[in-house]
Formats: C-alpha cells, structure tokens, sequence
C-alpha cells in the first residue's frame, strides 16, 4: 500500500510540474510572438526579403510552439492525460513543405542539399495535421542530426490506393542492430553514434501518432544508407484517441 501511494504521489507530482511548466511558458512565447511580428513589420526599422521570411519562418514556428502548449494544457485539464486526435482533411504535400523550410537552415549549417519529390497525384489526407506536423518534424531534424556533411537528404511522398507513403533518407553512420531493433522504444536514442544529446522519445512519440493513425512507421538500415518509411491510411479510421502507453 504504501509503495502504491508512494507511486500515486510520484506520477502527480510530474503531472503538475508538466502541467505548471507548460502554463508558465506561455507568457513568455506569445511576448516572443508579438515581438518578432514588430519587427517583422518594420516597426523599429526597415528589414529586407531575406529578413523578413526568416523572421516570419520563426513566427510560424513559434505559434507552432504555442499552439503544442495549448494542446498539453488542454490534454493534462480537460482529457485526463488523455490525447484526442483532431481529425480533418488536408494537403500533405503543404504540409510537408511547412517543414521542409523550418529544417533548411539545419541542413545548411551541414551543407546538406534537400531533394523533394512529390510523386501523388491527390495530396490529401484524413488525419490529425497538428500531430503529423510533429511527425514529420521530429524524422526530418533527426535525419538532419545524424546524416554526414556535405551529403543529401531525399524526402519523398507517394501515393497508393488506400494510402500515402511519406520516405526521408539519409547518409550517416551505420545503426547498430540493438539500437535499430528498439529505436522507437520510449528512451532509445543513438547518442552513442556521436555527442549528440537526446532523451530517446521523438522517434516513440512518432511512433504512437502514426499507430494511433492505423498507420505504421519503419527503419530501414543498409550500411550508411538509412531510411524512415511512414505509411498513412488516406481516409477516415475509428480510433480518435492518442495513447502513450
């Protein structure tokens, strides 16, 4: 009884420090927000193209940001730590390009070329776009994290009868079988490849969205050669419920 209560009290005390750490990055964000969309606007200052669609990149994504602080708000508030998936139809092939140019910069630090293919003929897709946003996110910045230098990244998203297939492939170091056999296991991450810090739950969050989709996500290995597969079903499914058991 007591190990039990003790376990109770554990999970609620990371449940409110969640909670109350969400809340109070809030208010600074959305100053971030407003500030940026001052200057954006030239208020303190002419600002040229270049600056401005950068600026306006960083105020996209900080609303992106946002907009995941209001989810976690709501899920811990309302849903009893409960995700619900927020299904509509929408264009994938928009979607994916929002992401592509949040990574550009990542990738030009390494002097990695991005190639895009878009191989559908229909772009559209039933699902939850806030949730696959973060999908695709997460695969794209880790397949930026551990390609080499001055390699490309191919990313590619094709079209099939009842379903869409998004592929991202990159040069880097080899995967060893027991980090490759786990790695969308909660708190595996392949930091022992290089210096890169990381707590091993992006690739399991991923994971839990593309299942909760009844779609499925997969690694495949082949030396230096590594490629994500995510395979979405294009219409509707019953499940509407995000689990992270």
């Amino acid at each position: 009884m007591q190990n039990t209560d003790l376990e109770k009290n554990l999970e609620l005390q990371k449940e409110l420090f969640l909670a109350t750490l969400t809340h109070d990055l809030k208010t600074p964000l959305q100053a971030q927000i407003r500030s940026l969309e001052l200057i954006s606007a030239g208020t303190f200052g002419k600002v040229n193209k270049s600056q401005k669609d950068i600026l306006d990149m960083v105020i996209e994504s900080s609303v992106f940001m946002r907009e995941m602080l209001y989810s976690v708000l709501s899920t811990y508030k309302y849903e009893n730590g409960l995700a619900k998936l927020n299904k509509k139809r929408f264009d994938i092939d928009c979607l994916l390009r929002v992401c592509l140019k949040e990574i550009f910069h990542l990738a030009e630090e390494k002097n990695i070329k991005i190639e895009y293919q878009n191989l559908a003929v229909n772009n559209y897709i039933f699902a939850d776009e806030w949730q696959i946003r973060r999908v695709f996110s997460n695969v794209l910045n880790n397949t930026i994290n551990y390609a080499y230098k001055n390699t490309k990244i191919f990313v590619c998203f094709q079209e099939y009868k009842e379903c869409i297939k998004f592929k991202v492939k990159n040069t880097s170091a080899p995967i060893p079988e027991d980090i490759k056999n786990h790695i969308f296991d909660k708190y595996v991450s392949g930091d022992n490849l290089n210096s890169r810090r990381g707590i091993g739950l992006g690739l399991y969050f991923c994971q839990k969205v593309i299942e909760a989709h009844n779609g499925k996500i997969t690694l495949n290995g082949n030396d230096t050669i590594n490629e994500y597969v995510i395979e979405l079903p294009k219409f509707d499914n019953e499940n509407d419920i995000l689990s992270f058991v």
